[in-house]
Formats: C-alpha cells, structure tokens, sequence
C-alpha cells in the first residue's frame, strides 16, 4: 500500500506535518508527497491523473482547503468546478479501490 499526500505549500514543505506523518506511517507503508506549493484540487486532480497509478488499498489525502477556499473567494473556480474536481478526485480512488481522505 501506498499513501499520496496531495496539498498545497504547508503540505509540500519541509519539516513540515507530512514530514512527521510520514515517519510515523512509513514503518509500514510507502508515503509519497505529491504536493506543491499553491496547491489546489484541481492541481491534485492531475497531479493524481499524470502520476500515480493507483492500487486496491492505496490511499490518497487530500489536503488543499485552504487554498481552494482563497481560490473561491478570489472567484477562480466557477460554477461547481471544485465540486467537480473533488468528485473526480473520490471516483478515481473508488474506482481504484483506492481510499480517500480529506483534510479540511
């Protein structure tokens, strides 16, 4: 089983929660931090399409609340397009068989 990180600048950075998380984790599964800094769902979204080929038993956690919420209030995801980029997020891990966890 593998565990993907997917977030923005607080999850990408160094000695930051994923950095602890991950030695606490990695004893028995593969961590691997796919966040970058202004991160947002839709960047998790393709970052998760391009680069992970998910398996039974994964898990993905999501961790971009904050940047999607300025990107909502600056008007940059319109008309449901974080709700959709979200949805696609959960089908893509169900239909790997995949877990998904977010961090609000």
């Amino acid at each position: 089983m593998t565990v993907y990180v997917l977030g923005g600048s607080s999850t990408a950075m160094t000695g930051g929660w994923t950095d602890s998380f991950a030695t606490q984790i990695m004893r028995r599964h593969a961590v691997r931090n796919l966040a970058i800094g202004a991160g947002n769902t839709l960047m998790a979204l393709v970052r998760l399409a391009r680069e992970v080929d998910l398996k039974p038993g994964d898990t993905v956690i999501c961790a971009s609340a904050t940047r999607d919420a300025m990107c909502l209030t600056l008007g940059h995801f319109q008309d449901g397009a974080l709700l959709r980029y979200t949805e696609e997020v959960i089908r893509r891990c169900a239909d790997a068989e995949a877990r998904f966890i977010p961090l609000f």
